[in-house]
């Protein structure tokens, strides 16, 4: 059901996105990317790894500080052989087939069993998602899913240095984000959830009966996208299911809960491609992109983030009207 009713749209969105980033970058650009600066980027980002590294190392044990000692020496020998002249190469159309094959070069499957074990936990893992739709089986959480499933890896992977894998998680990230979903109780418990719900029923009344599906749609599409698009998408679809629910129990309305429940699908899924924040997907990727040294801004995503969200939920708005309110399709059999 869920597939039947969000893949046509899914699919608009991805043609519209697609040609709308391709229309704000330039082909050019991506040709001859290795040129000057580029190449003194990477040495810059070289250094600062090592510097980083460097500074990380303690000083209280001998070793610690000939440890440290090395690496100061070979940053200084980075720093001096990073001053020479780079000469740029040719312009070459079919540059990209040597980067691609560099790439794959380098940057392969480094560790096959292990692959196949996250794989065989993946499968674990959605298996009793699916299954937690049957009334026999809704007995473990979906946290607790997600921490046997952790657990699992952490077996079936059997690692030694247990130390070294913490250090490598974003735990800034996580931190993060789990601090959305508390603002999002405080503001709930401050009145907002209430505040939301109540201006929403009451534009819903105000309309003509004929028309009343329509606003609704509307303006829970638009309203979850752009709190999506600030708030972060996961602690705002906690939000607005409870108001969506409720505005399907009220009776004088007598609104289907499946168009109402797909205009929230989409608003979140949406509006969280319109910042940087918007999404966890994002914030994971501004993460690791900040510890290898790219600098991914709020500002400069969202300039295109933005501009493709609110392309992506005028799309989606045509689809729900076409669809939920014209056609009057039900949603299958969504109950």
């Amino acid at each position: 059901v869920f597939v039947l009713n969000m893949a046509p749209c899914t699919f608009l969105v991805l043609l519209q996105t697609y040609f709308q980033l391709r229309f704000y970058t330039e082909h050019s650009k991506l040709l001859d990317h290795e040129s000057q600066t580029i190449q003194q980027d990477v040495v810059n980002r070289g250094i600062k790894r090592w510097e980083r590294a460097s500074s990380a190392i303690g000083s209280f044990l001998a070793d610690d500080r000939k440890l440290r000692g090395v690496i100061n020496r070979a940053v200084d020998k980075m720093r001096a052989a990073g001053k020479g002249n780079y000469k740029k190469p040719k312009p070459d159309p079919l540059r990209y087939e040597h980067t691609l094959a560099e790439l794959k070069k380098h940057h392969g499957v480094i560790d096959k069993n292990l692959l196949i074990k996250c794989a065989i936990v993946l499968i674990f893992i959605v298996s009793i998602f699916m299954l937690r739709s049957f009334d026999f089986f809704n007995v473990i959480g979906f946290s607790w899913t997600a921490l046997l499933g952790a657990i699992l890896l952490l077996i079936l992977a059997d690692i030694n240095d247990y130390e070294g894998l913490l250090c490598r998680i974003e735990w800034s990230t996580l931190m993060f984000l789990s601090s959305f979903f508390v603002l999002i109780e405080v503001l709930s418990r401050l009145g907002f959830e209430d505040l939301i719900g109540e201006n929403i029923i009451k534009a819903i009344k105000s309309t003509p009966h004929d028309f009343q599906l329509l606003v609704a749609l509307l303006l829970i599409l638009w309203v979850t996208a752009f709190a999506s698009c600030f708030l972060n998408n996961n602690p705002v679809t906690q939000m607005m299911v409870r108001i969506v629910v409720s505005i399907a129990q009220i009776k004088p309305l007598a609104l289907p809960l499946g168009p109402l429940v797909w205009a929230l699908v989409m608003g979140a899924a949406f509006g969280g491609n319109g910042s940087l924040i918007g999404a966890s997907a994002n914030i994971v990727t501004a993460g690791v992109a900040n510890k290898h040294l790219y600098k991914l801004t709020f500002r400069s995503y969202f300039l295109v983030g933005f501009s493709v969200m609110l392309v992506n939920i005028c799309i989606a708005s045509v689809y729900l009207i076409l669809m939920y309110v014209i056609i009057s399709w039900d949603g299958m059999i969504f109950e």
